[in-house]
């Protein structure tokens, strides 16, 4: 205590003054004194004068001279945190500790960004559906990307990205999108090390990904197919941007996993008609294993297909639950509609615990759009009170089906199954618009996945002596709201089986033109790729095309074949 005497002297002689209103001008100086005398400064003195040669002129000025006591010392701190000591030279060896965006414009050999969480980074903005909407016109999250892509684009040899397994609050974090993308893209799961609430996942790799806007899918646990990409990936985006792609394998070429052929495992209802929509997509997609980088998640509202995949969930726990007694009409409506409120609120708590936060009003918004979606459903479904006998609902099937010289086999999932009168009642429900229905012939790309459950539905309906009925519901407040097909599912049956041979041909014969039609390129992350003269060159191919499945598939997205459009030059033949 004697040796430390003197230092604890002259701090007490600075406390003094501040506590009994000393100016600036005589506090800085003793502060000063202090500091060079008994602190072991980080940079030296050279700290303690850069930070001098801010207040010296302050302490002489007329007005800031004269602050008084903490206001003086209140001074002293800010001009400290604001003082910057150039060190080094430009180029030395230096670490940086700040923010992404912080760092804009440093370039490092080595770089870690700490607390890659879900809603850290990319922050998750608290949203009110009262705001105009261009109050979000700065898109917080991109702006969180960009920075981070820079920061990773400045990175010359090292990068490291971690994220804490738990939050300050001890409770358990999901990795942020950024993280798994970034694993994605290295094509192997995120590597964890440590433990406990210091612990982080690292995700390292020796593969670079493109500036493309897909990536293939890596083997074993990849897209449907990918085991195949390496046969033609770089060669099919090389002749994609040529212009060049006609959308066939060469019959030299590599057998490639189509799905649905003898041998090769189910082709699912969603596949089906992303081949309908444009078989180049699905060959790239769905075979070669080109996956478009998915979209942020977004805190501001669902989406309509995440809204009707949520949608669904909500209407299968109830179902699970209450079908017979609902069936059976035990109750009456507005007690049906009670219980499904409160499966909504559970199925909505479950789906906020696994997406980013959003503010108090857009949640309950979305939850009463839930709501209402839901009660609409169970009241078209109510059908004036008439009892059905309830059966299945989100039942999986798998069948195969006659399509051009060999079967094809289905999966998918019937959503509601029912016995309704002599008719075994089968229903698909569907996000967007309804189409009405009228005197034209079924639409492809709205009765297929209905009429592929009614096809696997048959075999049961046989069995107790009924006939198939189906009919496809869509979401929300619209009118009509169904598109049924009661008492002629023949009808809709005979020409999905016109869709089948079509589409079975085109994988039988390894064709894969792209869609002559614009609206099957709306959103499709290939666009790019493809270029927008695609749309002609599909065109022009599919009109002089000789081999029957290009013909069919002209049929069936309207175009007669021998019919060039455009500048009507015939091309010449394959």
């Amino acid at each position: 205590m004697r040796a430390t005497k003197p230092a604890r002297g002259a701090l007490w002689g600075v406390a003094r003054l501040c506590v009994e209103g000393g100016p600036l001008r005589q506090i800085w100086p003793a502060l000063r004194s202090l500091a060079r005398r008994w602190l072991i400064l980080p940079g030296g003195e050279a700290m303690l004068e850069a930070v001098n040669t801010a207040l010296a002129p302050l302490c002489t000025d007329p007005k800031v001279g004269t602050l008084l006591g903490e206001a003086a010392l209140d001074q002293v701190v800010r001009t400290l945190h604001a003082a910057r000591m150039p060190r080094g030279r430009c180029g030395d060896a230096a670490v940086f500790v700040g923010t992404p965006r912080q760092a804009r414009g440093l370039s490092f050999a080595a770089t870690r960004v700490l607390g890659l969480a879900e809603g850290v980074l990319p922050a998750a903005p608290e949203e009110d559906p009262v705001l105009p909407g261009r109050a979000y016109a700065v898109d917080r999250p991109l702006l969180d990307l960009h920075e981070i892509d820079r920061a990773v684009r400045d990175t010359r040899r090292t990068l490291v990205l971690s994220a804490a397994r738990l939050g300050v609050d001890g409770a358990a974090r999901m990795p942020s999108p950024v993280l798994l993308e970034v694993a994605a893209a290295l094509g192997r799961e995120i590597a964890v090390h440590g433990g406990g609430a210091g612990g982080g996942g690292g995700a390292r790799g020796a593969r670079g990904g493109g500036d493309g806007h897909a990536a293939v899918g890596a083997s074993g646990g990849g897209a449907p197919g990918a085991e195949g990409a390496e046969v033609a990936a770089e060669k099919v985006l090389a002749l994609l941007a040529e212009g060049g792609w006609e959308g066939e394998i060469a019959p030299d070429a590599p057998d490639l996993p189509l799905p649905g052929l003898p041998g090769q495992r189910a082709i699912t209802v969603a596949e089906l008609l992303d081949l309908l929509g444009c078989p180049q997509r699905f060959l790239l997609s769905g075979v070669l294993g080109f996956t478009p980088k998915g979209a942020m998640p977004r805190g501001r509202h669902l989406r309509t297909v995440a809204h009707g995949k949520l949608l669904r969930r909500t209407l299968e726990a109830f179902y699970l639950e209450h079908g017979e007694a609902f069936g059976g009409r035990a109750r009456p409506l507005p007690t049906w509609e009670t219980l499904l409120d409160g499966v909504v609120r559970e199925v909505y708590t479950e789906h906020l615990a696994m997406t980013p936060r959003v503010g108090m009003a857009m949640r309950e918004q979305q939850r009463e759009r839930l709501r209402r979606d839901a009660r609409l459903f169970l009241a078209q479904d109510w059908c004036g009170g008439r009892p059905r006998q309830f059966l299945e609902v989100e039942e999986p099937f798998e069948v195969a089906l006659p399509a051009g010289t060999s079967p094809l086999r289905v999966a998918g999932t019937t959503f509601r199954m029912d016995v309704d009168r002599r008719h075994l009642l089968v229903r698909d429900l569907q996000p967007g618009r309804c189409p009405p229905r009228g005197a034209e012939a079924p639409l492809p790309e709205h009765d297929l996945p209905v009429a592929m459950a009614g096809l696997a539905a048959k075999h049961r309906a046989a069995s107790l002596g009924l006939t198939v009925a189906a009919a496809t519901s869509y979401a929300g407040v619209q009118v009509p709201s169904e598109r049924p097909y009661l008492d002629d599912f023949e009808v809709l049956a005979g020409a999905a089986q016109q869709w089948l041979e079509v589409l079975g041909k085109l994988l039988q014969t390894r064709a894969f033109p792209h869609t002559p039609r614009q609206e099957d390129c709306r959103r499709c992350a290939f666009l790019s790729v493809c270029g927008h003269e695609a749309i002609g060159r599909g065109e022009r191919r599919l009109a002089i095309a000789m081999q029957p499945a290009l013909r069919g598939f002209a049929g069936l997205k309207g175009q007669h074949a021998d019919e060039v459009p455009g500048d009507g030059r015939e091309l010449p033949a394959p």
